[in-house]
């Protein structure tokens, strides 16, 4: 599988089709992409780094992150002078010195919860905090904020329904600092539209698979993964009716897109329009491993599905073909392990 950075090339060669269009409002834009080194943020910078070293992207490119070693791969993929990586402990304002035109978007990525010893608080303080000092270092600009937020914020009751409007009602707070995070930023960039200062758009993230995710992080997908690679059967503890939205990452940037846009965009969530089981998914990561399903206890009263309705009704890649793609792309030794 031939790479482009750390991700499979023919990934983007598809999605610089697809998304020819979309790239045309926005192709001479500044772009900043905070938190560049994350599973999503590394997509898409990756993804706009690719556009610019083919001349489809004319637009001044900014990747903020912690340490500019974790994406070191696209420090090589470009020598244009619009493409800059730059360090949170070292942003200034001359940090943004090659911007050309007067509209700027930004694309909030980031989490400050890998800090596990920070509590909820804390970490919502330190990711306004960390938007509030990127725009107060902007000259004067024409400014869309875009906070990549979390389905997970909608009150409880929304995991018993089969899809969740985007009207929901969303939790004040909760115990989880990721979440409450996630929160503490829409309520300031809503406070930053309503004052004039930016446009802030808030697309709910929800389940996604793929290169790049890491299979450490207790999700059901990774553990399938993990034990399908392994040769053991694949474990189900839940209600294997459950139902999620697994979207692959090129769907989710085509869909991220529109949020860039001048225009409103129609959708307030990125997920997959077609919903499957827990039981599915598994079964379609058992057939690539040839390895079984097993399911275990009566979880049959637990209702826990995970499924946005507000999303675009649009092709997406297959569920088995992006599997496939992700097998072939864990077997690549030379980069795989720094995502296991």
């Amino acid at each position: 599988m031939k790479l482009f950075g750390v991700l499979p090339e023919e990934d983007f060669q598809a999605l610089s089709n697809s998304t020819s269009e979309l790239i045309k409002e926005i192709g001479e834009i500044n772009f900043i992409i905070v938190g560049a080194s994350g599973f999503l943020g590394r997509w898409i910078s990756t993804y706009f780094t690719y556009m610019q070293k083919h001349k489809e992207f004319a637009g001044t490119l900014s990747l903020v992150l912690r340490d500019g070693t974790n994406i070191s791969e696209l420090r090589n993929m470009t020598q244009s002078t619009l493409h800059r990586v730059i360090q949170i402990d070292a942003i200034r304002p001359e940090s943004f010195s090659h911007f050309n035109l007067e509209r700027v978007v930004i694309i909030f990525a980031a989490s400050s919860t890998s800090s596990t010893t920070l509590k909820g608080d804390e970490t919502s303080s330190q990711a306004t905090s960390l938007a509030e000092k990127i725009i107060s270092l902007l000259p004067e600009r024409h400014i869309t904020f875009i906070h990549l937020s979390s389905g997970g914020i909608y009150e409880s009751g929304a995991r018993q329904l089969l899809g969740i409007p985007r009207n929901y009602e969303v939790q004040s707070r909760c115990k989880n600092s990721y979440l409450n995070e996630k929160i503490a930023i829409e309520n300031w960039s809503r406070k930053q539209n309503e004052s004039g200062r930016l446009i802030s758009r808030n697309p709910r993230l929800f389940s996604f698979y793929g290169p790049g995710l890491q299979l450490d992080r207790h999700f059901a997908i990774g553990e399938f993964i993990n034990r399908a690679r392994a040769g053991m059967p694949i474990q189900i503890r839940g209600n294997p009716k459950n139902m999620r939205s697994y979207l692959y990452p090129t769907d989710a940037i085509w869909q991220l897109l529109l949020q860039c846009q001048l225009k409103k965009p129609s959708y307030e969530q990125i997920g997959s329009a077609i919903p499957m089981t827990i039981l599915e998914a598994g079964q379609a990561i058992a057939k690539n491993y040839n390895v079984s399903v097993e399911i275990l206890g009566d979880h049959s009263l637990e209702i826990d599905n995970y499924v946005p309705l507000d999303v675009p009704r649009e092709p997406e890649k297959s569920f088995d073909l992006g599997i496939k793609l992700w097998s072939r792309w864990l077997n690549n030794t030379s980069i795989s392990h720094l995502f296991n």
